[in-house]
């Protein structure tokens, strides 16, 4: 399972991604986010060139795909929710946080993966989900 969801990764990186078609591999072989962002935030970002893609499905939303380029405090990471545009994201030492649709979205680097999504005028809500990384090996 890990290859096809590898191949999933690598096919997005390519803007061949489909969400369907990669769904059951990324619930399949999982990696912790805390995991994920260390490695990628560490030495090993700095030694390839070839961005870190993070795919991340939470329950109740739709698929997101975090493509880190240049690591913690970097400016050309960013975060695509579904089939939207990817937006900026911001990668810090303790949470990631992006804004989508007047969203806000934050990300806990703590096991298990899970997502906050606060908009002005409502509650806050906390989803658990799961994510595999291009790093994952």
């Amino acid at each position: 399972m890990y290859s096809q969801g590898k191949r999933c990764a690598e096919s997005w990186k390519k803007g061949q991604w489909g969400a369907s078609n990669c769904e059951d591999a990324m619930m399949s072989k999982t990696i912790p986010v805390l995991l994920a962002f260390v490695l990628i935030s560490g030495p090993v970002l700095a030694a390839t060139k070839e961005p870190t893609v993070v795919a991340c499905t939470f329950e109740k939303l739709p698929l997101m795909i975090m493509t880190i380029r240049g690591g913690m405090g970097a400016s050309d990471n960013t975060l695509q929710v579904g089939q939207t545009p990817p937006v900026p994201l911001e990668i810090g030492s303790g949470l990631s946080t992006a804004t989508h649709n007047k969203r806000d979205f934050i990300f806990s680097l703590r096991s298990p993966a899970s997502v906050t999504v606060s908009r002005a005028g409502s509650d806050d809500q906390t989803f658990s989900g799961k994510c595999i990384s291009t790093l994952q090996p």
